[in-house]
């Protein structure tokens, strides 16, 4: 396969990924707004009901995780020639993370697993996104693959990611992420913090970089392709 193609392929990956998560973004901020009194309601009285924006914002994560799989892999194809090591150890952790977001995401759906788990794997998997997203930026910055700016923004958003995981854990995220216990999360100020950041930046690197990365991949394409 030649390196155009493989250019094309991940670019188009990348804008999949990133229209992907911002519309499950969109869909998760109309639950809350829209569905979320009447789900406690029901959920306090044990009444199943059918929610289509929390669906589709579980739904769509398992999609754009599987983009951002393809993403990993054409990234690693283009950088392992100048960072065989590198890229390869960067790849690994972007597929952790990847298979975690979406497992977690598609076990949700099924009802193979809590609200509270979901939560819990969700949050950890934005560590080993970060390494791969600091690994990978800063490796494409080095080889030209992408813009200063860019990559910049990618290692930025990497490592706050797991900077935000490793603070949350200590100050016990994973408990209150399990029992779905917001209200104590939010009187806790370090925690909320953290967590906070952590999902920002999951917001950032999962829909305005990957616009980045596609529009930077596809711009590469010689004309006529």
């Amino acid at each position: 396969m030649t390196t155009s193609k493989i250019k094309r392929i991940g670019g188009w990956a990348a804008l999949a990924s990133g229209i992907l998560y911002l519309f499950a973004f969109v869909a998760l901020v109309l639950f809350f707004a829209v569905e979320y009194e009447q789900a406690a309601s029901n959920n306090a009285r044990g009444v199943e009901a059918f929610y289509p924006f929390g669906f589709a914002s579980d739904l769509l994560p398992v999609f754009a995780a599987a983009a951002t799989l393809i993403l990993v892999g054409v990234l690693y194809g283009l950088l392992r020639d100048t960072a065989p090591r590198w890229s390869q150890i960067g790849a690994a952790f972007g597929a952790v993370g990847g298979l975690t977001l979406l497992l977690t995401n598609l076990l949700f759906v099924l009802h193979a697993i809590t609200l509270g788990q979901q939560g819990q794997f969700s949050f950890l998997a934005f560590a080993p996104t970060g390494v791969w997203l600091a690994i990978v930026n800063a490796l494409a910055r080095r080889d030209g693959l992408l813009s200063p700016r860019l990559s910049l923004l990618g290692m930025i958003v990497g490592i706050g990611e797991v900077v935000a995981v490793a603070v949350a854990i200590p100050s016990g995220a994973l408990p209150m992420l399990a029992a779905a216990d917001f209200a104590s999360m939010s009187g806790n100020l370090p925690l909320l913090i953290s967590v906070s950041v952590g999902f920002l930046m999951g917001l950032i690197g999962g829909t305005v970089w990957p616009f980045g990365v596609g529009r930077a991949l596809l711009g590469s394409q010689p004309k006529g392709e």
